[in-house]
C-alpha cells in the first residue's frame, strides 16, 4: 500500500491518495487511486503503516484549521476508507452442534469492519475462556480439542477491529456424544468345538440403537474373520467355528456402534480364547541310540502339571537309562538334571533324550495372545522357546539391551551341532524346539515375544543348515572340528577377513554350551573369556594369534581336532598351536590335526594357534615361554602324556622349573629300581620335555604296570606315575 499528495485537481490542490498492488505490481483498487482526503487544505509529509490485514493507516500534516494539525485515515484490504473507526458489532445466531464424542460445530451470521473473532468455550456459561482466534471472513468452527465424552459445553463469541472488542455473543451449547462402552467377558474352548465370544456393552444415550461386530482370527494369522454379534441373555454374543479353534489359540476383538461413534473392546490389543489341549497337542519324542539323540525342545503351551514325570509320563518313570531331562542355569553356567532340573515352562528350553520313540499328549491351555509373551533372562546363556503353537518371527521379539541378536538351534549333526541363525537371516521360533540366546547384561532382564505369525513372509527352515562365512575379496579362513570317542562337534573357523576387526564384530560368533551327556566341544576365548564359534581377526596383519580351547567328559579316551584351510594362507606364513601347558608345537599346515588322550574330566586343554612368518611365530613363542616360565613356583612334573602307555608307543615327560638346578631325571619301578635314566645336568628354567621310549637302559622293552617318574636335584624332589600297558 503506498500514499501520495495529489494535486490532479488544478493547480493549489494537495488531495491524498492511496494505491495497493499485488505481488505482481497490479492494481489491486480503482486505477486513479482511492482519494482519502479532498478537503480544501494544504497538507504535507504522508505517512503510511500497513494494518497487517492488506489495507493501512494513513497520517498526514494539514493546515485547513491554520496550524499544520496531525490528521489520519484508514483504508480496508478492499479500499473502503475509513471502516474501521466504527465499533465492532456483536456476532449474531451462534448455534453450537454436536458432531461425535470428540467435537463440536459452531456457526454464526458474519459481522462487517473487523479484523478478527474470539472464541470462548467452558463447561458453564459462566466459566467461560478463550479457546480460539479467527481472522474476519470466518463464520464456522469445528472444536476438537480437549473434548470429554458425554458433556455439555458453552461457546460464545466476539468481534475485534482496531476500534475494539464487541460484547460477547449470546450463548450456545451442545453436549458430546457418549459412545458405547464395554468389556470382554472371559472365554474358554476346546480345540476342534465351536467357541461363543461375549461381550458386555452399554449405552447412555441411545441404548437402543447399539450395533456389536466381533473379529477373531486364528494365533498366527493376519487377516480377522468379521461376524455380526447378537443380543442374548443380557450380552453380545458372536460364534467362532470350531475349525478355527486349534492349539494356536484365538485372538479377537469387537467393535460397538450408536451411529454416531464405535468403541473398540478392548480399548488397546486384544482378547484371547483360552483353549484346552490334550491329545491334540501331541510332542513326539524320537527314540536315540548315542548321546547325539539328544534334542532342545519347548512346550508351547501351559501344561496342568508342570514337573517333567507327568508331561512326559509316557516314557515311564524317570530312569537315566530310560530316558533324562535337563535344564540349563545361567547363575552358575551349568546343567541339572531331575528331579533337581527347573519344570517344564512355556518360554523355556529343555533337554531330552529316550531310549524308546513316544507321542506326549499333555494336558494344559494355550497361552494367552492378548499380550507380548515375556521370558525372564539370567545374565549368560539361556535356553528359551516359543510360547505359541506357531511360527513367531524372530525379527519381532523384543530383545533386551545386550542381548546378542542370534539364536542357536540344536541340530545334533556330527559336521555342526547347531544351526547359526542370526537376526538377518530372518529366521523363525519354531514351536516346540528350544534355542540358546546370550544375554550380557549386568542383571535380569525381559525378553518379549509377540503373539504375532510370519504371515507367510519369513522361510522355516526345516534342514540342517551349516554355518558359513561369506567370503571376501582377501582374507582366509580354516574350519576346525574335534572328536573324542565318538563324540564331537565342528564347524568352528578362524582366520583374517577384510571386514572383521580385532574386536569383536559380525565375523565373531558365540559358541554355546554343548549338550549334556558325553561331550567334546571346542572354543576360541576372547579378552572376556566367552567362547566364540568364529574368531577372525582383520585382513592385512603381519601376523594374528587365537586361544583354542577343548572340553571333554569323555576321560581316559583319545581325542583329535583336525584343522582344514578353505583358502590358502599368505605367502611365507605358517600355522602352529602351541600347547599352553606343555610349549609342545605343532605345525598345523603340515600334521593338521592336534592328537592327545584325555585326563581325568572335567578335561580341559588350551592352545595359542599362530599365523604368520617364521619371524612372528618366534616372538610370540619366546613370549609365551617367558610368560610360562614366569608363572611356575614350583619344581614338578606334569602328567605323561599319553598316560598310559600303549605297546609300540612312548609317552613325554614335562617338567616344570622355577629356575635352573643341577639334576636327573630317572623312571623308577614300583621297587624302588632304577629302570632308565631320561636325563643328567643342568635342567633349564620353565617347561621342559623328556621323551621315554618305553624301554630300559638295557634297551629291553619295559614290562607292564606302573613306574614313578623322579627329579633328584640340589635341594628339590618331584614325582609322577606312568602307567605302562601291554
Amino acid at each position: 500500500v503506498v500514499s501520495w499528495i495529489d494535486g490532479r485537481r488544478g493547480e493549489g490542490a494537495a488531495d491524498l491518495y492511496a494505491q495497493r498492488l499485488d505481488g505482481a505490481g497490479h492494481l489491486d483498487w480503482i486505477s486513479t487511486g482511492v482519494n482519502l482526503c479532498t478537503a480544501a487544505s494544504e497538507r504535507r509529509l504522508p505517512f503510511l503503516v500497513t494494518d497487517g490485514l492488506g489495507g493501512g493507516i494513513v497520517a498526514w500534516q494539514d493546515k485547513r484549521n491554520g496550524n499544520w494539525d496531525i490528521y489520519a485515515q484508514v483504508i480496508n484490504l478492499d479500499g473502503q476508507v475509513g471502516a474501521y473507526w466504527a465499533a465492532p458489532g456483536v456476532p449474531l445466531d451462534l448455534l453450537a452442534t454436536m458432531i461425535n464424542s470428540h467435537s463440536i460445530t459452531l456457526t454464526w451470521d458474519p459481522t462487517d469492519n473487523i479484523v478478527e473473532y474470539r472464541i470462548y468455550r467452558g463447561t458453564s456459561e459462566a466459566l467461560l475462556s478463550l479457546r480460539a482466534t479467527v481472522p474476519s471472513g470466518t463464520t464456522r468452527f469445528v472444536d476438537e480439542q480437549d473434548l470429554a465424552e458425554g458433556t455439555r459445553y458453552y461457546y460464545k463469541v466476539q468481534s475485534v477491529n482496531p476500534r475494539g472488542e464487541s460484547a460477547l455473543s449470546i450463548a450456545s451449547s451442545a453436549t458430546t456424544n457418549q459412545p458405547p462402552s464395554g468389556e470382554v467377558v472371559a472365554a474358554t474352548g476346546t480345540i476342534g468345538s465351536d467357541c461363543v465370544l461375549s461381550f458386555n456393552v452399554t449405552d447412555r444415550d441411545q441404548p437402543e440403537a447399539v450395533g456389536v461386530k466381533s473379529f477373531h482370527r486364528r494365533g498366527g494369522t493376519s487377516a480377522f474373520v468379521k461376524s455380526s454379534a447378537t443380543f442374548v441373555a443380557g450380552s453380545w454374543q458372536s460364534t467362532v467355528p470350531g475349525s478355527l479353534v486349534t492349539a494356536h489359540g484365538l485372538q479377537y476383538y469387537a467393535m460397538a456402534f450408536d451411529g454416531i461413534d464405535s468403541t473398540r473392546i478392548p480399548a488397546t490389543g486384544f482378547a484371547s480364547v483360552e483353549i484346552a489341549v490334550s491329545e491334540q497337542a501331541a510332542f513326539q519324542v524320537v527314540a536315540a541310540s548315542s548321546v547325539e539323540g539328544y534334542a532342545m525342545d519347548g512346550l508351547p503351551y501351559i501344561a496342568s502339571d508342570t514337573r517333567p514325570t507327568m508331561i512326559f509320563d509316557e516314557l515311564g518313570a524317570y530312569d537315566a537309562e530310560s530316558w533324562r531331562y535337563f535344564t540349563w542355569n545361567p547363575t552358575d553356567g551349568a546343567y541339572r538334571e531331575y528331579p533337581n532340573a527347573a519344570e517344564v515352562q512355556p518360554g523355556s528350553g529343555f533337554w531330552l533324550i529316550s531310549a524308546t520313540s513316544a507321542n506326549i499328549a499333555a494336558s494344559g491351555t494355550t497361552a494367552s495372545l492378548g499380550h507380548d509373551f515375556q521370558i525372564t533372562l539370567q545374565p549368560g546363556w539361556n535356553q528359551i522357546s516359543n510360547p505359541f503353537a506357531f511360527d513367531v518371527p524372530f525379527s519381532a521379539v523384543v530383545l533386551p539391551e545386550g542381548t546378542d541378536a542370534t539364536i542357536y538351534r540344536y541340530s545334533g549333526q556330527a559336521d555342526q551341532r547347531y544351526d547359526v541363525l542370526p537376526l538377518s537371516s530372518d529366521p523363525v521360533l519354531e514351536p516346540y524346539r528350544g534355542y540358546w540366546i546370550r544375554y550380557d547384561g549386568a542383571s535380569s532382564a525381559v525378553l518379549r515375544v509377540p503373539p504375532v505369525g510370519t504371515g507367510g513372509t519369513a522361510a522355516r527352515a526345516t534342514d540342517h543348515q551349516p554355518w558359513a562365512l561369506g567370503k571376501s575379496e582377501a582374507g582366509w579362513s580354516v574350519t576346525v572340528r574335534v572328536n573324542a570317542a565318538g563324540v564331537g562337534d565342528g564347524g568352528y573357523r578362524f582366520g583374517l577377513q577384510e571386514r572383521a576387526s580385532d574386536d569383536r564384530d559380525v565375523c565373531d560368533i558365540y559358541a554355546p554350551p554343548a549338550a549334556p551327556g558325553g561331550f567334546a566341544y571346542l572354543g576360541f576365548l576372547n579378552g572376556d573369556e566367552h567362547r566364540l564359534w568364529s574368531d577372525f581377526r582383520s585382513a592385512g596383519l603381519p601376523g594374528a594369534t587365537w586361544t583354542l580351547r577343548m572340553d571333554s567328559d569323555q576321560a581316559g579316551h583319545p581325542f583329535q581336532i583336525t584343522f582344514t584351510p578353505e583358502q590358502a594362507l599368505p605367502a611365507g606364513w605358517q600355522l602352529r598351536a602351541i600347547d599352553l601347558a606343555t610349549l609342545r608345537e605343532v605345525d598345523l599346515l603340515t600334521e593338521g590335526r592336534l592328537n592327545g588322550r584325555i585326563g581325568t574330566a572335567p578335561f580341559s586343554r588350551t592352545w595359542r594357534v599362530v599365523g604368520g612368518p617364521t619371524e612372528y611365530q618366534d616372538r610370540v613363542r619366546q613370549d609365551e615361554e617367558e610368560q610360562l616360565a614366569a608363572s611356575i613356583v614350583e619344581f614338578a612334573l606334569r602328567p605323561a602324556t599319553p598316560n598310559p602307555q600303549t605297546k609300540g608307543g612312548g609317552s613325554i615327560v614335562t617338567l616344570a622349573a622355577p629356575h635352573a638346578v643341577e639334576g636327573n631325571l630317572c623312571v623308577y619301578d614300583l621297587r624302588g629300581r632304577l629302570v632308565v635314566r631320561l636325563y643328567e645336568g643342568t635342567i633349564a628354567r620353565g617347561l621342559t620335555q623328556y621323551p621315554w621310549d618305553g624301554r630300559d637302559r638295557h634297551g629291553r622293552a619295559a614290562a607292564a604296570g606302573v613306574y614313578l617318574v623322579r627329579l633328584h636335584g640340589t635341594g628339590v624332589e618331584a614325582t609322577a606315575k606312568l602307567t605302562v600297558l601291554r
